[in-house]
């Protein structure tokens, strides 16, 4: 496992975005909080996990995923001889094909899902006439707005 260099503003700048777009995310679908993020990063990608936790725990506080859980699963690197489509092992082709070969995966960095709270479901506040609020009140002049 390779150590964060706090110097690394690489992982900054990816961890600063995927949080951005998480809080968006959260903002749009009414979230009050963000308990988990999972992301996928490919091994191809050069990006330090450790690295992105460290700045993801530092940039997050004060917003809604101040408490959330950052989870990172690493995407092995494949790739496969682009003639004969056999799998190369650790960058050397097996083959011989000599054809050059294609990127399966390992190069991803993707959000998966973004787990959220919501608040409980509110009423619209609509009262048909003649009901009672609950202290025995007056009678609601509260009326229910046709969709357009």
């Amino acid at each position: 496992m390779r150590s964060c260099n706090p110097r690394s503003v690489h992982e900054l700048a990816i961890t600063e975005s995927v949080l951005s777009q998480s809080l968006a995310e959260a903002r749009k679908q009414g979230a009050t909080r963000i308990r988990r993020i999972k992301l996928a990063i490919g091994e191809g990608m050069s990006i330090v996990p450790d690295c992105v936790q460290f700045y993801f725990d530092s940039i997050k506080k004060g917003t809604l995923a101040e408490q959330a859980k950052l989870e990172v699963e690493t995407v092995p690197l494949r790739i496969r001889c682009k003639k004969c489509r056999a799998n190369v092992e650790d960058m050397i082709p097996t083959c011989g094909c000599n054809a050059g070969v294609d990127i399966v995966s390992g190069q991803e960095l993707n959000i998966d899902y973004i787990e959220i709270d919501k608040p409980p479901a509110r009423r619209s506040g609509f009262r048909p006439k003649g009901s009672k609020t609950q202290e025995g009140g007056q009678e609601s002049k509260c009326k229910r707005q046709e969709s357009e």
